[in-house]
């Protein structure tokens, strides 16, 4: 099918083949996207083309229709996949049906009407004020021992403390470079979702002990705001590994022996259920962490302000 035939508005009568379509929608869509996210979409998207080819003996876009949006999920819960599994799932299909839909390769919303499985809001994954204060003294423990200029105890820490104090996904914080550290805001966040947010505020102290980091502990070799021993943009599994090194140190340290169970996603949590504890806000919190979904439109009647976000962390 021609691009000319898409912009005037005419529909193939031939077979629209989805696996053919699937490089171009990532290029023109998912463009941006972190390769963590463009792997669960092609997982997603694999798992509904073998179901969908099983019901039809191919891949014609041209015979998607709500219901067998429906049938899919329908199929997943019966499989005994889990609802949350489902829903990502859904989501996967719900961007692809939009996009053959809005560059008119097919002249109907394949998932159309078709809503998430209901779920409880799920407990935070969170660290609890004793563990974040185990987890804070064992990174102390780590830094107190005698360390070379190429030691990355230091840089570990302050990465923890940052993620805690922003609410900042991972990705966001390996993304930074070193201009956009501006007095006690970093600036230009690049965002899930291809947004950029302006400015993300973070504790003076917070700061402070950042550009202790930079000028003493930080290796060079790039302009990105945390780097590893070689001066290279750190990576997701590199963060993983740092914080899981404190928080074995916080297992054994005491006298409780407990373990802590770390991953970099719990301290965007820890910092929300602060923020929320504190204020009770739920606008406020989905404005700090920088969510789109479910406040799309109601976040516009917001009236929190950079200062009162400002006063706010100041309390907690």
């Amino acid at each position: 099918m021609s691009k000319e035939l898409v912009k005037v508005g005419h529909f193939p009568s031939e077979m629209v083949s989805m696996m053919d379509l699937v490089p171009k929608y990532y290029a023109e869509e998912l463009s941006g996207l972190s390769p963590l996210t463009l792997k669960v979409r092609r997982t997603d998207l694999k798992k509904f083309f073998e179901f969908f080819q099983s019901m039809y003996g191919g891949l014609d876009a041209r015979l998607w229709y709500p219901r067998d949006s429906r049938l899919f999920i329908d199929f997943l819960q019966r499989d005994g996949y889990a609802a949350t599994y489902a829903n990502r799932n859904l989501a996967s299909i719900k961007s692809f049906g939009h996009w053959l839909w809005h560059s008119r390769y097919i002249d109907h919303d394949p998932v159309k009407g078709i809503r998430e499985i209901h779920l409880d809001p799920p407990t935070p994954q969170a660290l609890d004020e004793r563990e974040w204060h185990r987890f804070q003294k064992a990174a102390d423990l780590l830094i107190a021992k005698p360390r070379s200029k190429h030691s990355q105890d230091f840089r570990n820490k302050v990465i923890a403390i940052t993620l805690e104090a922003s609410g900042l996904r991972i990705e966001e914080l390996l993304s930074l470079r070193l201009d956009q550290l501006v007095g006690n805001r970093l600036i230009n966040v690049a965002a899930k979702g291809r947004k950029i947010r302006a400015a993300v505020t973070i504790k003076r102290g917070v700061s402070e002990m950042m550009r202790d980091y930079i000028n003493n502990w930080r290796i060079d070799g790039s302009d990105y705001l945390f780097t590893n021993r070689y001066g290279g943009r750190l990576s997701r599994n590199g963060v993983a590994q740092a914080l899981n090194r404190i928080a074995l140190v916080a297992g054994s340290a005491f006298s409780e022996g407990e373990k802590i169970k770390i991953h970099p996603h719990k301290f965007r949590h820890t910092h929300a259920k602060r923020l929320y504890d504190a204020t009770h806000d739920p606008l406020l919190v989905a404005r700090r962490l920088g969510h789109g979904s479910g406040t799309k439109y109601v976040g516009r009647y917001a009236t929190t302000s950079d200062q009162e976000i400002d006063d706010v962390l100041d309390q907690i």
